[in-house]
């Protein structure tokens, strides 16, 4: 019988390890009564949930009778939401050899709720981004540009190293690990001249923030509610994932632009939209394929480095940077659009004369190889004939 700890200790990456013990944590809450008092779970919380797990699988109850009355009780929650919270709960029966039949599983998926994304999101635009930028510290100012103009998940970012960006190349350039990726796979991207400066500027205090954190911490120590911080923790950005969430929604809350949707009470404004900001805006001026494979999805990753070279990769980085700098006038960023658009217009005219060519060529080269093949023809059939006068 695995422990909930045990089972997360199997997973890879934090945002997964995360995901599911929400999940699990969830399900024994619906089953026996809510233990947290807060989104953050404390230790001697943790303990019990361990405890509570250990007790239901030691039952040897109706697991699958279980899971659809879960599933039931999810109705009034967003689609995904449920779905995230039910995958976590179910692997954790899966580690624990408690696995579901084919029939059992069409029955819970009939009681989760159905649809796609519930919360209605707002676009972050450049005025925007200057907005919160404005109530933004240079931690904070530093983790939006680099969000902003590198495509990376909020979870890749916060576990970046110093020793993975190179500041000092043209572009700078990031190598994200594999051992941090949703996909497991190694990529490159980049960062904006924006970014670099606000990260410069951060790694300059990051010293004084990293012995200030370990201070601060030392009461969360003493009353069993924190961990111990190390002065020799390598990451740019050496904190959590929720720090980095509060951080987020006390800047944002300080522009003036905080939001939630009526039907979720979600918030409406969060870091991954800066992933959906890079994306539609490096798109306006750069191959899609490359913009996808900055961004990590996977089937953009392979046809990206055959077509191109890292150095070609980023030169059209380069010549887009513009559109993912967010101090900038928005009467610049149209002149860029423009002037972008319109070499993009011209690439692609000289592309479809060099295909009409290339189809010419084509077409001769087939007239060329039939009149050879007619010649080797008549020679098989007649060697000494007088054909070949013709």
């Amino acid at each position: 019988m695995a422990t909930i700890q045990a089972f997360l200790d199997e997973l890879r990456t934090p945002a997964t390890k995360s995901t599911y013990r929400a999940g699990i944590y969830s399900f024994l809450d619906w089953k026996y009564g809510r233990v947290r008092a807060d989104r953050k779970v404390s230790p001697k919380e943790g303990r019990r949930y361990e405890e509570l797990a250990a007790r239901y699988l030691k039952a040897r109850g109706n697991y699958a009778e279980d899971l659809r009355k879960y599933a039931a009780s999810m109705q009034n929650l967003p689609p995904k939401t449920a779905g995230i919270r039910m995958t976590g709960i179910k692997e954790f029966f899966v580690f624990n050899n408690l696995d579901l039949s084919e029939k059992d599983l069409r029955q819970i998926r009939k009681r989760m709720p159905q649809g796609g994304a519930r919360t209605i999101e707002k676009d972050l635009d450049h005025n925007a981004l200057q907005t919160i930028l404005m109530h933004a510290d240079i931690k904070e100012k530093a983790l939006i540009l680099s969000l902003a103009s590198s495509g990376m998940r909020i979870g890749e970012v916060l576990q970046l190293r110093i020793s993975d960006v190179n500041l000092d190349a043209e572009p700078a350039i990031v190598m994200i690990r594999q051992e941090i990726t949703k996909t497991r796979r190694q990529r490159i991207t980049f960062l904006s001249r924006e970014a670099v400066a606000a990260l410069k500027e951060w790694l300059k205090i990051r010293p004084a923030y990293l012995e200030s954190a370990k201070n601060r911490n030392a009461g969360l120590i003493k009353w069993g509610i924190g961990g111990p911080k190390s002065k020799e923790d390598l990451r740019i950005f050496p904190f959590a994932g929720h720090v980095a969430q509060a951080a987020w929604r006390t800047t944002v809350g300080n522009a003036g632009l905080s939001s939630y949707d009526e039907s979720t009470g979600r918030h409406q404004l969060h870091y991954h939209q800066l992933r959906k900001f890079f994306r539609s805006q490096l798109a306006l001026a750069c191959p899609a394929d490359i913009v996808e494979a900055l961004m990590g999805h996977e089937g953009y990753l392979t046809q990206a480095y055959r077509r191109y070279t890292r150095e070609q990769m980023a030169e059209f980085y380069q010549k887009a940077e513009g559109l993912v700098t967010i101090h900038v006038s928005t009467k610049d960023i149209s002149r860029l659009e423009t002037e972008v658009k319109k070499e993009m217009r011209n690439q692609q005219e000289v592309i479809a004369a060099l295909s009409v060519q290339n189809q010419q060529m084509r077409s001769e080269l087939k007239e060329y190889q039939e009149r050879q093949n007619a010649i080797l023809q008549k020679f098989i059939k007649d060697p000494n004939g007088k054909w070949w006068k013709d």
